[in-house]
């Protein structure tokens, strides 16, 4: 995928490296593994982190992105 992309968070790959569209701050996120978390209203199954949480957070996955790089590229 080319660098500035826009897509959503279901296309992307473990390890790529993003922001969110709506994002003034622009603070890059990583795609990372977890397991599923399914609440009253929605499940989830798309997670992303930032380099300094320790745990991620689950984001939907139809939600628009701008895809940096793959962090497994070098």
């Amino acid at each position: 995928m080319e660098r500035n992309t826009i897509t959503t968070v279901d296309k992307l790959q473990l390890g790529d490296r993003f922001y969110k569209a709506n994002d003034k701050n622009k603070t890059v996120l990583t795609k990372v593994e977890s397991e599923i978390k399914v609440t009253i209203y929605r499940t989830y199954r798309h997670f992303a982190k930032t380099d300094k949480e320790k745990f991620p957070q689950p984001i939907n996955a139809n939600t628009r992105v701008v895809f940096l790089r793959n962090e497994n590229q070098k």
